[in-house]
């Protein structure tokens, strides 16, 4: 959590910023606090970076996943006829 002018900026407040979840006004002053804080820059920036590795993962299952998946499948299949 990181305190400016009485104001608290906590990740949850960045997190917001970052989705476009929070009032016009409020968005305005963490911009405007964005350029001048460099502190509050470097942690904005951290949680950008984090939240552009996660929506670089794939969500896909692993090749080992789809055969043991494709298997139990033959062998359940198999067992009913």
């Amino acid at each position: 959590m990181y305190l400016l002018m009485h104001k608290n900026y906590t990740p949850e407040t960045l997190l917001q910023y970052v989705y476009k979840e929070l009032p016009a006004s409020e968005m305005a002053e963490i911009r405007r606090v964005l350029q001048i804080d460099s502190i509050l820059a470097f942690e904005f920036n951290e949680l950008c970076q984090s939240i552009n590795m996660l929506t670089e993962v794939s969500m896909q299952p692993s090749d080992s996943s789809i055969e043991i998946i494709m298997e139990h499948s033959l062998e359940t299949h198999e067992t009913t006829f």
